[in-house]
């Protein structure tokens, strides 16, 4: 078996990638939430969290519908999403030292 190279990579710089999407729209959060709840019972889990990322004024709305979802398959599910009060850009480390 050939040897894989890895690179590490700060925790800050993984998060800014994984995070760096454009808002969901409403028809996506219930698909999201939709395919959570189904691969979740199919992998034999009972229960998810979901981060929700909020659509700007569509915040309970977008709750509503990951609820809806979650509540057609069955699954119990506890919504905590994701507030902020500035981009996760603003926390990468510049390099320089302080």
């Amino acid at each position: 078996m050939a040897a894989r190279n890895h690179v590490n990579v700060p925790l800050e710089l993984w998060l800014a990638q994984l995070y760096d999407f454009a808002p969901f729209d409403p028809e996506q959060v219930y698909l999201s939430a939709l395919g959570t709840a189904v691969e979740t019972l199919l992998s034999g889990g009972t229960s998810v969290v979901d981060h929700l990322g909020l659509i700007a004024r569509l915040e309970l709305e977008a709750i509503a519908i990951a609820t809806r979802a979650y509540r057609e398959v069955g699954i119990r599910a506890f919504i905590a999403p994701l507030i902020q009060d500035e981009s996760l850009t603003a926390g990468i480390p510049s390099g320089e030292s302080a």
